[in-house]
């Protein structure tokens, strides 16, 4: 008995620092993918392959790093694709490919369309933020546009004014 007893505990025991030489190694092989990401994704973007980025960064986990190898010439591409690509896409990477959409929206100033998907996303919040945060009358005039044609209705504060005309009557 004694001895079945330390048998399998040598046996747990190397298991155990297998998995966690592995585990090491395999941190390791992660780190080198990501060096080569760096440099793959880049180069992709400059030559027109904004699928190719788009997609490698998926299949790494790491499409929040697109942020910042997008560039103004490159986003409307790259949002366009993972606009399309999202709805193929379950939970919730479909969310994190809208939400990294969004972000570049508003990183090169198109509110309207970063509105657009933050209905898409159902954020109430985030709506409003764009909403209000909008200093441009005339695209925030779109904006309520937009909203309205959605019965998406977010009230800011600012017109209540026009509600106190009705008592003096």
């Amino acid at each position: 008995g004694g001895g079945d007893r330390s048998a399998a505990a040598a046996a747990t025991a190397s298991a155990a620092t297998d998995a966690a030489v592995s585990a090491a190694e395999h941190a390791v092989d992660t780190a080198d993918l990501l060096e080569l990401v760096e440099i793959i994704v880049p180069y992709f973007l400059e030559q027109k392959a904004e699928p190719e980025a788009c997609d490698l960064l998926l299949e790494v986990d790491e499409l929040r790093r697109l942020r910042t190898y997008v560039r103004e010439e490159s986003y409307a591409r790259v949002c366009l694709y993972l606009l399309s690509f999202a709805s193929f896409v379950p939970e919730p990477d479909d969310r994190l490919m809208l939400r990294t959409v969004l972000a570049l929206y508003v990183k090169f100033g198109q509110r309207c369309d970063a509105l657009r998907v933050a209905m898409q996303l159902n954020d109430v919040p985030l709506v409003k933020r764009l909403l209000c945060t909008e200093r441009d009358d005339t695209v925030r005039a779109q904006m309520a546009y937009m909203l309205g044609r959605q019965h998406m209705f977010v009230f800011d504060g600012e017109d209540d004014d026009d509600d106190d005309d009705d008592d003096d009557d």
